[in-house]
């Protein structure tokens, strides 16, 4: 991690193109071949959890973070694993330090995240790897005091929250920054676009004070001004992409279904597409899970109620009982809590949601997501498909988009922008959950048979020699005001 001295000025950050692969399914390096950045815990942790190899974002993020001490910024599908692809550089830190530090105060690693749902889940994972009292989640909606007394009393060395609790954290002195070694933006478009950059900048350290690692699925040309002032100069980029340049993980089908208006017309092409779409559950996992997204609360609760009172009806008829939720801004964090608790265990089977559901959630259960509403933009659409068929799910998802009669346009614009291609279904579960394995599971093995990953001058990233990925990563960065010119071109 990098310390205060030679803090460099910002401005044109030119960028080390670290990596780039065509898609998500490429390995990366056997865990047990990369004992020289995994701490012996972080292995216990992985080798539980029965994680023999590390996605290539992983591991070129973590080569990236530790070998060269480079800032990151990262572009990879929905389910290509970018909350570990963070968490093991930190942990590998944290571990290293350990004995030379002990007994010293402050916050180490900082992680920012767009919605409270989201750094529950991080700091999860930060617990798995660094321990269970190493993380503090300081997000609103929640008591300030236990959060401090984290930080405070219990000397959390990673922080996750929300932008507006961290920022009050940092006024106040709790969250001294000037400790803060690493310091990670999750989802940073959504950070950037949904309001929150004031807060951003007020709890950012400045380019070269610490190490700075941005991630998301979508990354827009739009955030180049604040990359150029918030990194140092020759980050490192690592892109990975979907099947056919898209962003959203390959294990998705997309389907698109016009429907008419209304709940009572949402409701029944739901109920259809869970009994196409959503399987019933396989060796005792958690599955046959769906989650349907609106565009406001008010219509989140509407589509609940009809949903419920249908599959009530449903289940006096001798069919298999549905149990619905909503989850959106209006209900108590404590509830909004309870029911992702409740979809993680499969005590619930369709959430009702808005947005708030759409970004970073890991949700193994969840088979099919349907668009009642449909997404304003691509990037919201990728957002949302890739809840669908994570790693972990029992089958490959399904995304389906219902659709009005008069908005064919608007839905080939979305096709285009999101790079995906929608079957057009006449009917509802016209094609069969095993077709639609058959064809996903053949089209990953000829993926996978196609050879080596497309690589831009980063041989060495595959390699375990620690020498030689330092040494090609300083001559790419001697070339970095050449190779950002031929970019911006």
């Amino acid at each position: 991690m990098s310390g205060d001295d030679d803090t460099p000025a910002a401005g044109d950050a030119s960028t080390t193109v670290v990596a780039t692969t065509r898609t998500m399914d490429d390995l990366g390096a056997r865990v047990d071949a990369l004992t020289c950045f995994l701490p012996p815990r972080v292995m216990t942790s992985l080798q539980a959890r029965s994680i023999e190899r590390l996605t290539t974002i992983q591991e070129r993020t973590l080569r990236a973070a530790r070998a060269a001490r480079t800032d990151v910024v990262c572009r990879a599908p929905t389910g290509s694993g970018k909350t570990l692809a963070y968490v093991l550089p930190i942990a590998d830190a944290l571990w290293c330090e350990k004995e030379s530090r002990e007994g010293e105060d402050g916050v180490r690693a900082m992680i920012v995240t767009p919605t409270r749902e989201l750094a529950a889940q991080v700091a999860a994972e930060c617990e798995r790897c660094c321990g269970t009292e190493s993380c503090a989640v300081v997000v609103g909606g929640a008591s300030a005091k236990v959060q401090e007394d984290a930080i405070k009393v219990k000397r959390a060395k990673i922080v996750v929250g929300t932008p507006g609790r961290l920022k009050e954290f940092v006024e106040r002195g709790v969250i001294d920054l000037r400790t803060v070694e690493t310091q990670v933006l999750d989802e940073i478009d959504r950070l950037l676009d949904g309001g929150f950059e004031g807060e951003i900048e007020a709890v950012m350290r400045p380019p070269g004070a610490c190490q700075t690692l941005c991630f998301s699925a979508t990354i827009s040309s739009s955030l180049s001004r604040f990359l150029d002032r918030r990194l140092v100069p020759g980050y490192a980029e690592i892109v990975s992409e979907g099947l056919g340049g898209s962003n959203v993980g390959g294990r998705v089908e997309h389907f698109c279904f016009a429907t008419k208006a209304g709940d009572d017309a949402i409701g029944m092409a739901v109920a259809q597409a869970l009994e196409h779409y959503a399987s019933e559950r396989v060796d005792g996992k958690v599955g046959g899970q769906a989650i349907v997204f609106t565009e406001t609360k008010l219509t989140a609760e509407r589509v609940r109620a009809t949903l419920t009172n249908m599959f009530t009806t449903e289940f006096n008829s001798g069919k298999r009982a549905r149990r619905v939720t909503t989850l959106h801004g209006d209900l108590p964090q404590p509830a909004r809590d309870a029911t992702l608790a409740s979809l993680r265990s499969g005590e619930v089977d369709v959430l009702v949601a808005t947005d708030v559901a759409s970004r970073g959630l890991d949700l193994p259960g969840v088979e099919l997501v349907v668009h009642a509403d449909a997404p304003k933009s691509a990037d919201t659409y990728s957002h949302r498909a890739g809840r669908a068929g994570r790693p972990g799910c029992a089958v490959p998802g399904v995304s389906l988009l219902l659709s009005r009669p008069e908005s064919s346009t608007e839905t080939a614009r979305l096709e285009r922008e999101a790079k995906i291609t929608f079957r057009r279904l006449v009917h509802i579960g016209e094609r069969s959950r095993e077709r639609v394995t058959g064809d996903l599971n053949l089209d990953l093995v000829e993926r996978i048979d196609r050879g080596p990953v497309e690589e831009r001058r980063h041989d060495s990233l595959i390699s375990d020699n620690f020498a030689a990925f330092a040494a090609d990563i300083q001559l790419i960065g001697e070339k970095k005001k050449s190779t950002t010119k031929k970019k911006r071109k």
